[in-house]
């Protein structure tokens, strides 16, 4: 049921969504704020043998601010400033080569630094490029630094976290990439923290050399937490390019998954980064043959691997069937450890956390905008398709993530984290509100606080449903508006997964709102689900839809007047997701 004819309550709803109407004295989040919680500066080995040399974590916390860099004369700057970011370098071989190119003492006097200074100084970048890839793969040339140097790099990436961190303005969190490539598979997560230097100091960061088990990880964050007092969580990111390991229904030694294992993984990973340059992964058009808008920057090619993509590999590797398998866990465990919300952001090599189609700065520092990128590989030289590498065009410029808070500071943000109350964006700030209940009742929402009305009558995205009456009927209420600077808005669904009696799953997608061609503005929808069951676990997420636009690939072709084969798009239709909604039967448990 549309509210359109309700044009008071639209306006509150949306003003206050954007942050310029305070609706009313309550304590819920009223603060969209917009980050980018996986940047890499030149801390990052790969991002400095690709050419960033220059750019340190402050850089990038100040070109997230609206700063401006310059490299060889260009001046680079972001859009819009982001409201918060996280610096998250590698944990694998953090800080060594601006390190070498210093020759620090420190790092040089290390069975690392005394083998690799050698091939620097003869400019022999590829044996040392080929070393580190060999110790990530392999127990192959895994020479070590020492524990001095790296808290010493550690500390100073913490220190240039808390001097950019401006309470109320600004929020820089610290992080680091746990980078495990079992087999040349990504199981990449980023570790962020709650905290500031006196905490997070006391230790040093978790990389693949330590081990490339999720259970080891998990270990050390709690370690983490008991010992600091503080506060951590892990964001898995491309489980796109995992070869069907990063939502698999076992352990890395191939066991079936425990309870407490499930329990351990919800815990540490309440959140996944489902969008980013290296493709997209809400969800796959065979895994989804019926949703038409399931093939979106679909990129399955990744250089880490000879491996052959199957399709039985795919079910293990996006967010919606992680989602329904995870209904189908929760019955049986019963657990759910794939409870997680669904943010964005950009892994941005280049410490420019810059993912505007027109302003799309690459991954790399070798793909900044130039003629003939598009045609280049990642690495900057030929693409190689015998090798999976089709060049930079298949490159996403994607994505944010905007998180409901009550304050723009560290702690507020990390609340919002952890409770999901958050979602992805392939980078348009579109203003999202999801909320499901059984008593938001329409006439509830026509008051003056329609945002605080649902808030008290039923949760928000990330949140959970635990009854219902056998003759209840679940109810929703979706607002969302378009980015100031962005295009209107063409569709709003909502997208459900369901498990049946019979413990089969299967899912939905409502088309809740479908404007006319030119697209909205702003929805506002009050909705029932038609197919309700309240016998059935199921979960909810919106995904809202803007008009098409020119893809990053399209603004390459006009401004360095390119010819560009069919294959590469040139019009790409930009949306958001929201964190799901979870419904559990009455009399049943949620752990």
């Amino acid at each position: 049921m549309r509210m359109s004819g309700k044009f008071p309550i639209l306006m509150i709803a949306f003003a206050g969504i954007a942050g310029s109407f305070s609706v009313s004295a309550t304590d819920y989040p009223e603060k969209l704020l917009w980050g980018d919680t996986h940047v890499h500066s030149n801390n990052s080995p790969d991002a400095y043998f690709l050419g960033n040399r220059a750019f340190s974590p402050k850089d990038a916390y100040d070109f997230a601010k609206g700063e401006p860099l310059t490299l060889a004369g260009t001046e680079y700057r972001i859009n819009r400033p982001l409201d918060f970011l996280v610096v998250a370098d590698h944990a694998e071989y953090l800080g060594v080569f601006p390190n070498l190119d210093a020759e620090n003492r420190s790092l040089l006097a290390t069975e690392l630094g005394g083998r690799w200074i050698r091939y620097f100084r003869d400019g022999d970048y590829e044996a040392i490029f080929e070393e580190f890839v060999a110790s990530l793969f392999t127990d192959e040339h895994r020479y070590q630094t020492s524990a001095a140097f790296e808290r010493s790099v550690w500390h100073e990436s913490i220190r240039a976290s808390d001097d950019a961190n401006e309470p109320g303005e600004f929020t820089a969190l610290t992080g680091f990439e746990w980078t495990s490539m079992p087999g040349g598979d990504n199981l990449h997560r980023n570790v962020i923290f709650a905290d500031g230097f006196d905490r997070v100091s006391m230790a040093l960061p978790f990389s693949q050399l330590d081990s490339d088990r999720p259970e080891d990880l998990w270990r050390y964050m709690a370690n983490y937490e008991a010992r600091t007092g503080g506060r951590v969580l892990a964001i898995p990111h491309n489980p796109n390019l995992s070869n069907g390991l990063m939502f698999a229904l076992e352990d890395r030694e191939k066991r079936p998954m425990t309870p407490e294992y499930a329990r351990e993984r919800r815990r540490w990973e309440p959140i996944v980064e489902v969008t980013q340059i290296k493709g997209d992964s809400e969800a796959h058009p065979l895994l989804s043959p019926e949703d038409a808008w399931a093939d979106f920057e679909t990129w399955e090619t990744f250089g880490g691997t000879d491996r052959k993509k199957t399709e039985a590999m795919l079910e293990s590797e996006y967010a919606r069937a992680a989602l329904k398998n995870g209904l189908r866990l929760a019955a049986a465990l019963p657990v759910n450890p794939f409870e997680f919300g669904m943010i964005g952001s950009s892994d941005s090599h280049t410490s420019m956390a810059a993912v505007e189609e027109d302003n799309y700065l690459g991954k790399f520092i070798v793909g900044l905008p130039k003629p003939g990128r598009w045609r280049t590989s990642a690495t900057g030289g030929a693409a190689d398709t015998d090798q999976g590498d089709e060049g930079i065009w298949r490159q996403a410029a994607s994505g944010y993530v905007g998180v409901w808070s009550t304050a723009n500071t560290r702690n507020a943000i990390f609340d919002a984290l952890l409770r999901r109350e958050v979602y992805a964006s392939t980078g348009p700030r579109i203003a999202l509100r999801f909320f499901a209940g059984f008593e938001l009742e329409e006439a509830g929402l026509a008051g003056r606080d329609p945002v605080g009305h649902a808030y008290a009558a039923g949760v928000p995205m990330g949140g959970k449903l635990t009854a219902a009456d056998g003759d209840a009927e679940l109810e929703f209420f979706i607002i969302a508006a378009r980015d100031p600077e962005g295009q209107a808005l063409s569709r709003l669904q909502v997208v459900k997964g369901g498990l049946t009696a019979e413990g089969e799953v299967y899912e939905r997608v409502f088309n809740v709102e479908v404007a006319a061609e030119a697209g909205v503005g702003q929805f506002a929808t009050f909705w029932r689900d038609p197919e309700f069951d309240p016998r059935q676990r199921a979960f909810y997420y919106v995904r809202v839809l803007e008009v098409p636009s020119p893809r990053w690939t399209a603004f390459d072709k006009a401004r360095f007047n390119e010819h560009m084969p069919a294959e590469v798009p040139l019009v790409i239709q930009e949306r958001v997701y929201s964190s799901p909604i979870w419904y559990e039967p009455r009399g049943r448990v949620i752990n």
